[in-house]
């Protein structure tokens, strides 16, 4: 005989009800303060964050409708997100869009920026091939539909601008249970690795109201940003060598349309800056001709 079985009752910080879940939010904050976990005092949760993070993942989307992320304790994989801990609380954060909460600019800077501009071959890919397993799959571990689908009707639109060599990402998702959910997060996780600007450099105060997870706007004439959105990876304070204080932030370029439910392309690489290619080519402007002579050493004139 088979059975579907229900795991263990957790903690909800919504309703301050323990009820079972499978709201991946609610199932890591209770690996992090149970015994079998990491037996983390419930004071350094940052149960604010677990509120968003628990409300999101409850969003239904689609058709048919599903919940935008459910699963298990593996935050990571089931709602394509993120946990770190900052100030004495873990926080966490899964994979949504959220409005930037800070504009920046050159005159926020300490430093020179280094920009990378892409990703090593190595960890760069168009492709996103897994497997899930759930009522779909009479809970056996099956692959769901590779994105993008690359048919004859749906061409992948990643392939052109990796000169047609395709790279294949295996993202296998143990802990999501239908095959629409495994295919969002996979989407996601190919236009989130396709935002392949990386930026590292020290700012000033006002960027101590920022954390991990936050979006911000940055204008540099530069690089031919205006308000372009980052998102913060890294973050940290101290005092630098001539005993000024500064941040240092590492921060990857992000964008809406990575949320979205549509498979994106080219937009992700026009958006790196609105400065012009130096490989282009342009026809010349205004310019005009006039006759001359021109006389040599022994006095002959050339028209």
């Amino acid at each position: 005989f088979t059975a579907e079985v229900k795991g263990k009752k957790v903690y909800d910080p919504r309703t301050s009800t323990t009820v079972w879940s499978d709201n991946p939010a609610l199932c890591i904050r209770d690996y992090l303060t149970a015994s079998y976990g990491i037996s983390e005092a419930v004071a350094n949760i940052d149960d604010t964050l677990v509120t968003s993070a628990a409300n999101v993942s409850d969003q239904l989307v689609g058709s048919p409708a599903t919940k935008i992320y459910a699963g298990g304790v593996y935050l990571l994989t089931s709602m394509d997100g993120s946990i770190w801990y900052a100030q004495g609380k873990w926080r966490m954060k899964p994979a949504y869009w959220t409005a930037p909460v800070l504009d920046l600019d050159e005159d926020d800077l300490r430093s020179s920026l280094s920009v990378s501009t892409r990703h090593s071959r190595a960890s760069n890919f168009n492709t996103v091939k897994g497997t899930f397993r759930g009522s779909e799959s009479n809970w056996q571990t099956t692959d769901y539909p590779q994105v993008p689908e690359n048919t004859a009707s749906n061409a992948n639109p990643f392939l052109a601008v990796d000169n047609g060599q395709e790279s294949v990402a295996d993202v296998d998702l143990t802990f999501t249970d239908n095959s629409v959910e495994a295919r969002r997060i996979a989407r996601i996780t190919l236009e989130r690795n396709r935002q392949q600007l990386t930026v590292s450099g020290s700012f000033g105060l006002n960027t101590l109201q920022l954390q991990v997870g936050d979006n911000i706007r940055l204008t540099n004439s530069r690089f031919g940003w205006t308000n372009k959105e980052f998102e913060v990876v890294a973050w940290n304070f101290g005092l630098q060598d001539d005993l000024d204080l500064q941040v240092q932030m590492t921060l990857r370029e992000t964008s809406e349309s990575v949320y979205d439910e549509v498979t994106d392309s080219v937009v992700y690489e026009r958006d790196n800056t609105t400065i012009a290619s130096p490989f282009a080519t342009a026809e010349p402007q205004s310019l005009s001709s006039s006759a001359t002579a021109f006389v040599n050493d022994d006095g002959t004139t050339v028209p």
